[in-house]
């Protein structure tokens, strides 16, 4: 029963809420090359949650090596050139293509 109240406790307090998207939310595709390593999975990830409005960032593997699958969700209009902005340019070593808006 103590188990169970904490557990109630902590997602009240969101600690355990699964992530909620806003229903204006919108989901952003794209793939991002330059990605080698966990390092730089935490790098871009770190890099794209500090863009206004991003509430979610999903990479998965892609078809080719350092090429990987980046889902992003945003609450604010976010374009292709404001990513590779978060990025660091494209001196940074990662380059985002085949930018689409899904929702």
């Amino acid at each position: 029963m103590k188990t169970l109240f904490s557990t109630f406790v902590l997602c009240l307090l969101g600690v355990l809420s699964p992530v909620v998207h806003a229903a204006d939310d919108a989901t952003y595709e794209a793939v991002v090359t330059g990605i080698r390593c966990q390092a730089c999975r935490a790098e871009v990830t770190r890099l794209l949650k500090e863009v206004p409005g991003i509430s979610n960032i999903e990479i998965s593997g892609g078809d080719q090596t350092g090429e990987q699958r980046v889902q992003i969700q945003s609450s604010e209009a976010l374009t292709q050139t404001k990513a590779q902005e978060a990025l660091g340019g494209e001196s940074s070593g990662f380059a985002i293509t085949d930018w689409k808006k899904k929702s």
